[in-house]
């Protein structure tokens, strides 16, 4: 597997030289160390993450100081997940002084520009023996003090393993370890741990080597080593372990990946970065993506508010209020078509609410319009979309009540949304209100979406968490309080999507919690059909591939020289174009694809 087993091939400097696409420093978090406050230095008067910029250009050093530290760097395009390595992390290790660092990627699902979307990390040598979701805490020291001796007891850690220990000063840095610009007396850090690379070289705790892992790792093996700096993208996985088969990157994060602060004349390891840069200018084209424009659709069809700033037709039982939309999306609206004398209704409705109060005296369904961050994504009192999810009515009904359904002339995939929390549903949970209990540990509240694909069939689920009690540990518990992007394009190809709630308040005549949520810009992607299937079935076959079925490589016989190779879908979708043979099929999920080279054609099955 290309994702466990980096291919030994050489990389040049010279081909890192080419590579245009650079990177910028959008987020700098050390963790404390001998080289914080200096590397790079803290003016007052000048941004830090613009000094770690400034030391990144010229190549000096920018540590991350203990464990947990970390920076995030940003491509000024995105890196295309191309053939071999992608990109190189220079640090300063040497054969007897690793100090390795954890690199996770991110794609900018969202196009915000922000890293806020999904982390992916890259599998190293020590994947199976990393300890995940360690997290580590660091008090600021009580006093500073300049000295020539070591202090031992220096700056106190705890961790969420039981452990404690303290971070030592040494006499060559005397500045202050911990970072300057922190106002909060401690700082937590949390991220994949990799077991101990240090040796005790003279058995009295004075000196040690830092042996180097064998692969994946920033600061881990020498600068001239360029295969041992190197990364490829196809060794991304999630959470899981699962593979995450990105198309494209946008961000680079890396963490000092070893919890080892008093190795006496070394101090503490810490990684350290003097360079990350793309090995190709290879991109991908940004898709044409469609948002969903509420402030437009109220304006060009004239939509009205009450005085509680929501639609005014929510409550009207009339056929022709049961959904609304722009012509390109629409949004199911009490299906049922019954609001029993405008007492209740269903599915979606519009609202300009900026109610966020969880104590109101007066009947509460007077307040149910709100969300918990005060208006739309663009700010509070923006019109934002409100479903409401009665699971009573959607299990009544043939048609789901919370629905959204695209009549886009293409094919379309889904690409996301934003979501957040109703403050009836936050009150429920966090207080108790009528049936509903107050959540404690081992609760939790989801949101799901359900992907209906072109041929009506249900073609996969994307669930977030609105609230999540399950941790034994009080502090880890969240309920979503702002608005919150979920990546949908697992899902594929999509006709609609609907959406569920599901809660762990559960009483004999169902859920307890009030099932309320909010949705905004929500996003599609129209699907380009480049050819259809019937013009890729020539009669002459005369393409030759085997392995077939393949799993990692396809080989191809018969093709003529300078001709272009292309990969379709049985859908007649592009899936890749390559003017060589063998063919990496790591990207490709399982099923049967039809080749073509010129006027040959043949088919194949990826396992």
């Amino acid at each position: 597997m290309k994702h466990l087993i980096p291919t030994l091939c050489c990389i040049l400097l010279s081909t890192i030289c080419l590579a245009e696409n650079k990177v910028t420093v959008v987020e700098y978090n050390p963790a404390p160390g001998q080289f914080i406050n200096t590397l790079p230095t803290y003016q007052s008067d000048k941004n830090i993450i613009q000094s770690a910029q400034d030391n990144l250009e010229r190549g000096s050093m920018i540590s991350l100081g203990a464990f947990g530290g970390y920076m995030v760097a940003e491509f000024n395009r995105p890196l295309a997940n191309a053939e071999g390595y992608d990109f190189i992390i220079l640090g300063n290790a040497f054969t007897t002084s690793a100090e390795p660092g954890i690199v996770m990627v991110s794609r900018d699902a969202n196009h915000n520009g922000i890293a806020d979307d999904r982390w992916y990390e890259i599998v190293g040598s020590e994947h199976s023996n990393a300890t995940k979701n360690y997290e580590i805490t660091y008090y600021r020291p009580e006093a500073e003090k300049d000295t020539v001796k070591v202090l031992k007891e220096y700056i106190r850690w705890t961790d969420n393993q039981g452990n404690s220990g303290w971070l030592s000063k040494n006499a060559t840095h005397s500045q202050p370890y911990y970072p300057t610009w922190i106002e909060a007396d401690s700082i937590t850090f949390r991220g994949t741990l990799l077991p101990t690379n240090a040796i005790d070289r003279n058995g009295d705790g004075s000196y040690f080597d830092l042996k180097p892992y064998e692969w994946g790792y920033a600061d881990n093996q020498p600068n001239n080593n360029d295969t041992g700096c190197s990364f490829d993208i196809n060794w991304a996985v999630d959470a899981n372990g699962n593979v995450a088969n990105l198309e494209a990157i946008d961000f680079v994060r890396i963490h000092t990946a070893v919890n080892a602060v008093d190795l006496g004349q070394i101090g503490e390891a810490s990684t350290e970065i003097s360079a990350i840069r793309a090995l190709h200018n290879e991109t991908i084209e940004e898709p044409q993506e469609i948002i969903f424009d509420l402030n437009t659709m109220i304006e060009e069809q004239n939509i009205t508010f009450n005085q509680q700033d929501v639609w005014d037709k929510t409550f009207n039982d009339s056929a022709q209020y049961q959904s609304f939309g722009n012509g390109t999306f629409s949004f199911a609206h009490l299906r049922s078509g019954n609001s029993w004398d405008g007492t209740s209704w269903e599915g979606f409705t519009i609202s300009r609410s900026t109610d966020t109060l969880l104590s109101h005296e007066s009947f509460y369904p007077d307040h149910q319009w709100g969300i918990m961050a005060g208006g739309g994504v663009a700010g509070i009192g923006t019109p934002f979309i409100l479903g409401y999810f009665s699971e009573y009515t959607e299990n009544s009904l043939d048609r789901h009540i919370c629905e959204i359904e695209f009549t886009h002339a293409a094919d379309i995939q889904a690409v996301g949304c934003y979501v957040c929390n109703s403050p009836y549903t936050t009150r429920c949970i966090t207080q108790g209100f009528g049936y509903a209990r107050k959540f404690t540990q081992g609760d939790y509240c989801t949101l799901t979406a359900h992907g209906i694909n072109p041929n009506g069939e249900e073609c996969g689920t994307v669930v977030y968490y609105m609230a999540d009690y399950r941790d034994a540990d009080s502090t880890k518990w969240f309920i979503n309080d702002d608005w919150t992007w979920i990546d949908l394009t697992s899902l594929g190809a999509v006709k609609s999507i609907y959406f569920t709630m599901e809660t762990t308040d559960v009483g004999e005549w169902g859920s307890n919690t009030t099932f309320y949520f909010g949705l905004d810009q929500i996003t599609i992607r129209p699907i380009q059909n480049e050819t259809s299937i019937e013009s890729l079935l020539t009669p002459h076959l005369s393409l030759i591939t085997y392995p077939n079925p393949c799993r990692d490589h396809l080989y191809i016989e018969g093709i003529t020289d300078g001709e272009t190779i292309h990969i379709y879908n049985l859908q007649g979708q592009l899936q890749l174009s390559t003017e060589s043979s063998p063919i990496s099929t790591h990207n490709l999920s399982p099923g049967i694809y039809i080749i073509k080279s010129g006027n040959k054609t043949s088919k194949f099955i990826k396992q």
